[in-house]
């Protein structure tokens, strides 16, 4: 009886180690450290955004510049990323003055989907 609960025990703590150990297998840390391209779309029409990130840890640094010429390689004011959501916002200085550019966007293997707006 001894010797059953034992080899029970101990069929059910490595049954439950290695479904773990799979489980870890399958979260993908994300990394996006690199340039990423995405339109935008304006009242001047399409926009081509490029983001140059450097991702290290929970830090997301780098810039934003576009095709357009109203933003030259401003940085990234702040950026987050939960799971597969990312959030960063630039400033961006215009002859009408400064606004706030926000761009929400999903990630999914080494694409992104990026929703842009402003604040």
């Amino acid at each position: 009886m001894k010797r059953t609960i034992s080899c029970s025990l101990f069929l059910m703590v490595a049954i439950l180690m290695f479904g773990l150990a799979v489980s870890q297998e399958k979260v993908v840390k994300i990394n996006l450290t690199g340039k990423w391209v995405g339109p935008a779309y304006t009242p001047d029409g399409e926009d081509i955004i490029t983001s140059v990130i450097k991702h290290e840890g929970k830090k997301i640094t780098g810039t934003v510049t576009d095709e357009l010429g109203y933003i030259n390689d401003a940085p990234i004011d702040s950026a987050s990323l939960s799971e597969d959501k990312l959030y960063m916002e630039t400033t961006v200085s215009t002859p009408d003055g400064d606004f706030t550019l926000v761009m929400k966007c999903t990630v999914k293997g080494r694409h992104a989907r990026r929703r842009m707006g402003d604040s």
